[in-house]
């Protein structure tokens, strides 16, 4: 059986890329130059990681045997330090029922608040409690999402519903928003959103697309 890829976040702080690899190996590569290899402590003591971010310079893991978002803060070049869980082993939906990893995908989104897509719901956290429904009022449920990107200006995010070949759009208050449908959207894989939220980047099986979403896309009529 193949080894599951590397986890990989931004680091916008220390302007970097970080890698998560299943050995628990976390590396640094900076643009243009030389991977380096980062201290985490405990990384061993992990369970299942299916994303990571960075946030204000600390690493958040998302580890879902231990039904647990771990926040790592910065120290030197490196994370050792005592990592803290966020949402107390609370890990919503089938993950925590069953002990094991969900089947669907798994992302995580920090912004000061916590935003998981867990199976095919989306979660947020604030200061470890659970806020209200997201996408509150959309048209039809997410099918298979395999993606989710916000937008720190304004607080919207979008989402890549693979199954239902679209991208969707909420506000920051939870409610669904709008959602856009494309001829390059039959084989979503991932989403990402530049830092000034100009252009969506969009990953399919085939190819990455960048669209400008106030220009280049137009949202579905209702």
């Amino acid at each position: 059986m193949a080894s599951p890829p590397p986890v990989v976040a931004w680091g916008e702080v220390a302007g970097r890329l970080l890698r998560l690899d299943e050995a628990r190996g976390l590396v640094a590569q900076p643009p243009g130059e030389i991977p380096a290899a980062l201290p985490l402590r405990d990384a061993d003591e992990l369970g299942v990681i299916d994303a990571i971010a960075a946030y204000e310079g600390n690493l958040y893991v998302l580890d879902t045997i231990g039904s647990e978002v771990w926040r790592y803060r910065p120290v030197d070049d490196g994370f050792d330090t005592e990592r803290t869980g966020l949402i107390g082993g609370t890990l919503p939906g089938p993950v925590a029922a069953s002990g094991a990893p969900h089947e669907g995908a798994l992302r995580l989104v920090v912004d000061g608040d916590l935003h998981l897509l867990v199976g095919d719901t989306v979660r947020r956290f604030q200061l470890g409690r659970q806020l209200g429904p997201q996408l509150e009022g959309i048209d039809r449920p997410l099918n298979t999402p395999v993606g989710i990107a916000r937008d720190y200006a304004d607080g919207t995010f979008y989402v890549a519903d693979r199954g239902n070949r679209r991208i969707v759009v909420g506000g920051d208050d939870g409610a669904f928003l709008r959602q856009y449908v494309h001829p390059a959207f039959l084989d979503l894989r991932a989403i990402a959103l530049s830092p000034d939220g100009v252009t969506l980047y969009i990953l399919t099986g085939t190819s990455i697309e960048a669209f400008d979403p106030a220009a280049e896309l137009e949202p579905e009529a209702e």
